[in-house]
């Protein structure tokens, strides 16, 4: 409807030809065919383009205002957090749940009687469908829609139950109109193109002329584009009456055919790609469209996935709105900086479509959140001990996160068989409080990967390597460990340096590794009983205690075997994560060597209890030569205390119970000497008696 607010003389917009009113063009019922087979509407065709006037907005403002629903236009809450003065203009209220009821009811109005008796028939994704369908219904006119099979099944059925013929054929837009064109051809059907027909575009142009009445002084007005039609109609109609407002139109990035017209200076075919704005996904804008619309539209922008899946998360938590994609993208482009021009201007947005899928819904929306950084995703390789996972969960529910989904992985992971790989999905209340619990996860474990980066054989490597494997951090330790492996191998074949250099110098590097460990065990220091009491459980503390045990003792070489060990698989271990950055087949003479010592983890394990257990005795040997201090054995008796009472690593618990067992075994043998039996019994009680009263069980 005309606005009544206005000047009745108001001055015609630069760009558009003032013409005389006259009749909308008849709809031709006769589709025609090329020379290569394919079929053709005449009146969407590029040789007879057929421009639209602004009267034939207002002849279509008329003969709608008793069809359709004069959707209101408020202001946004969203104003006061983006800087732009927004107004929505919420079609999405219309009775079929989008705008192209404007289009479909001002078409029908416009056929002749003959035509309303045969019938009309349409190709569509579903918005323009349900509009066709209700109207048919409301007019008595007979339809018959064709829908590709990849439409919505919901839409399919909601067609039907408007009593139309509805026709899934075809794989895609682009066959389907085939087929309902060859169809009207046939049958004798009006063939009516969803975006581009004559009255399609006059009937969407009703949409501007209530914008211009409902809001006063509009600076600008933000349209999504797919196929052209809508911004075609309120380009013309606002331009008319408001000749300085800035008409900016917005596409998904996953299908810019407008864009791409206006670069070439004519609708030029592009590839679609899925979208969550799959109304925006044409491949060829309308040439009437384009005709109409090109000299209006004063900016064209695209905007991406994430966007628009934030936009959508905006409308629902902030206006109370469920919107499809298209209908969200021009607040999109606001929310993604790409407007910025527009902060402090009074804009309109129309939020042309709430055909959403409640299953798409419900993945735009985690989309958003995870956009947004209020949904994380992480996998993270944690211990296969008993309280491994457990650990991981009491790590993150200390930071105020709500754990959402988890699951674990044993079987295909490239880590040493005693890890598990732990997939977690968490909810956080913003983008910062997830930074914090990045940090802490990448602090305390080796490897962490965030958001998509779940397979590091299909992600971006240079990404990767900054996320997955070149944390500073992660890369220190597997530096301190190399050096340890480095000095421990010279201290055995001194070819370059002394022995005794280099055995100082491997104790030195597993120092800072088992410093830099505890610090991404426990990042944050607290000065209380119960923080010092964690930091005594750590295994990598138990490793500094050893390694300045054995500074001040002198060369030993079984010292060596426990650090050594334990850096071989280490390293081993990270250094599979960085070849897999490389791929799958890189370095194989590397990975057949790295997977030897992964194989063989267990018996390394056993290997290092069984020589901390034996260094026990060796101690008071060392006291005795002359090697060791007098108070060498007691500080070695409280690490095999700590050794025992581990909880990430029983091996030196495990260990001790079997050497019993086999002392215990051989001391009741009925071939053992008596004095032999006593000895050991002896033995046996003295190592229990050295030992901890009460051993903790590891939390399950």
């Amino acid at each position: 409807m005309p606005p009544n607010n206005l000047p009745s003389q108001s001055p015609p917009a630069k760009h558009i030809e003032t013409q005389q009113r006259k009749p909308a063009p008849p709809l031709s019922q006769f589709i025609e065919e090329k020379e290569d087979g394919s079929l053709v509407d005449p009146l969407c065709a590029p040789g007879k383009i057929h421009k639209i006037t602004f009267a034939d907005i207002t002849s279509a403002s008329y003969k709608v205002k008793d069809g359709i629903t004069c959707t209101p236009c408020v202001r946004s809450h969203l104003s006061n957090i983006t800087g732009v003065d927004i107004y929505f203009k919420k079609d999405f209220l219309q009775y079929t749940g989008s705008f192209k009821e404007r289009g479909a009811c001002y078409a029908l109005r416009m056929l002749t009687d003959e035509q309303k008796t045969k019938g009309v028939i349409s190709a569509s994704l579903g918005n323009h469908a349900l509009a066709l369908c209700y109207h048919g219904k409301l007019l008595k006119i007979p339809v018959t829609v064709v829908m590709p099979v990849v439409a919505p099944i919901m839409k399919i059925q909601a067609c039907k139950s408007h009593g139309a013929t509805v026709v899934v054929k075809g794989k895609n837009m682009k066959e389907a109109k085939q087929i309902a064109m060859k169809m009207a051809k046939d049958c004798g059907f009006t063939y009516i193109n969803g975006y581009d027909h004559p009255h399609i575009i006059a009937g969407q142009g009703t949409l501007g002329l209530e914008m211009v009445e409902q809001v006063k002084d509009i600076d600008a007005i933000v349209v999504p584009v797919g196929g052209g039609g809508l911004i075609a109609g309120i380009a013309l109609a606002a331009k008319t009456l408001l000749p300085h407002v800035k008409i900016i139109g917005v596409e998904s990035d996953r299908c810019p055919s407008f864009s791409t017209a206006l670069k070439t200076g004519k609708p030029t075919e592009v590839p679609i790609l899925s979208t969550l704005a799959d109304g925006l996904a044409v491949p060829l804008v309308g040439y009437n469209a384009y005709a109409t619309a090109s000299t209006l539209i004063d900016k064209m922008v695209v905007v991406n996935e994430e966007w628009i899946a934030i936009a959508i998360l905006r409308l629902v938590e902030h206006e109370k709105c469920v919107v499809e994609g298209a209908g969200a993208s021009g607040l999109a482009a606001i929310l993604a900086g790409q407007l910025d021009e527009l902060k402090g201007k009074r804009v309109v947005i129309p939020l042309c479509g709430g055909n959403i899928d409640t299953t798409i819904l419900g993945r735009c929306l985690e989309r958003g959140l995870a956009v947004d950084g209020r949904l994380l995703k992480f996998c993270v390789t944690v211990s296969d001990r008993p309280g491994g996972i457990a650990d991981l969960c009491q790590l993150v529910s200390e930071t105020g996160v709500s754990i959402k989904d988890i699951m674990h992985e044993r079987a295909w992971i490239t880590s040493d068989v005693f890890s598990v790989q732990v997939t977690v999905v968490c909810e956080t209340m913003d983008k910062e409080h997830s930074n914090r619990l990045k940090k802490i996860l990448m602090d305390s474990y080796k490897s962490v990967v965030f958001g998509d980066f779940m397979n590091p054989w299909t992600m971006n490597k240079p990404k990767v390597i900054s996320q997955y494997g070149w944390r500073r951090s992660n890369v220190s330790l597997w530096f301190t460990r190399g050096l340890t492996l480095f000095f421990s191998f010279f201290y055995l074949i001194p070819i370059f340096w002394s022995p005794y250099n280099t055995y100082y110098k491997a104790l030195a590097a597993y120092a800072a590794t088992s410093a830099l460990r505890l610090h991404q065990r426990q990042p944050f220091f607290r000065l209380n009983v119960q923080f010092f009491a964690s930091i005594l459980m750590e295994d990598s503390c138990h490793y500094l205690i050893y390694s300045m045990i054995f500074f001040y003792v002198a060369p030993f070489t079984p010292v060596l075997i426990p650090i050594f060990c334990f850096s071989l698989i280490h390293f081993a271990s990270y250094s599979i994560r960085l070849l897999d950055v490389l791929g799958p087949n890189a370095l194989w003479m590397a990975r057949l060597l790295i997977s030897l010592v992964e194989l063989n983890a267990r018996n390394i394990l056993n290997l290092i209890a069984f020589t901390e257990i034996i260094l026990a005795p060796f101690c008071i040997i060392l006291v005795f030569t002359g090697r060791a201090s007098f108070l060498t054995p007691f500080m070695y008796h409280q690490f095999i205390l700590m050794r025992y009472k581990s909880q990430r690593n029983p091996s030196t618990r495990n260990m001790f119970t079997e050497l019993r067992m086999s002392a215990t075994y051989l001391a009741n043998h009925g071939k053992t000497p008596a004095i032999i039996k006593n000895l050991i019994n002896s033995g046996i009680n003295f190592v229990c008696w050295l030992g901890p009263t009460i051993i903790n069980p590891p939390s399950q």
